[in-house]
């Protein structure tokens, strides 16, 4: 059970701005036997879903403008925040925590899309998070990508 929702709004030419969040009330309503994550079966009713956050929120604001009759340049931003939860049915004391990150991005594009030049960066706070805890032979856990940066050159074959 939850909700969605995303406002857009344009207030001014070039301006883009958006939001959006998620919210999940979620739970096993019926009997079920499975192996918990250090393998151990038991029965998972009224357990909340592994890896569903109960909030998640995105927001991104992107601004083009004119530079010349045929180039326009453009900046913007997004962010992300995921909500603690859990990695697995019956985790024991293990918990994905909560994370937010941040991009960034800018660059030049030609007034028809043909070409466009962009440099970013992706969680430029360099935001240490965790995406998964599990057992195979031993307990293990995979983290987020840390901060990276880029330059990406595309174009369109009309």
């Amino acid at each position: 059970m939850g909700f969605e929702g995303t406002l857009r709004a344009q207030p001014v030419d070039g301006l883009d701005l958006m939001v959006g969040a998620t919210y999940l009330d979620s739970e096993v309503e019926e009997s079920y036997v499975t192996p918990g994550l250090i393998g151990v079966p038991g029965d998972i009713k009224g357990s909340e879903l592994p890896l569903t956050p109960k909030w998640q929120v995105v927001a991104s604001a992107d601004y083009s403008f004119p530079i010349s009759n045929r180039l326009q340049a453009f900046v913007g931003a997004s962010g992300l925040y995921h909500s603690s939860s859990l990695p697995a049915f019956r985790p024991g004391q293990y918990v994905l925590p909560s994370y937010t990150t941040l991009d960034l991005r800018a660059g030049i594009e030609t007034d028809d899309g043909r070409y466009r030049l962009e440099a970013w960066g992706r969680n430029i706070t360099n935001e240490s998070y965790l995406t998964m805890i599990g057992h195979a032979d031993t307990l293990f856990s995979l983290t987020g990508m840390p901060a990276t940066y880029g330059l990406t050159f595309r174009t369109r074959f009309y």
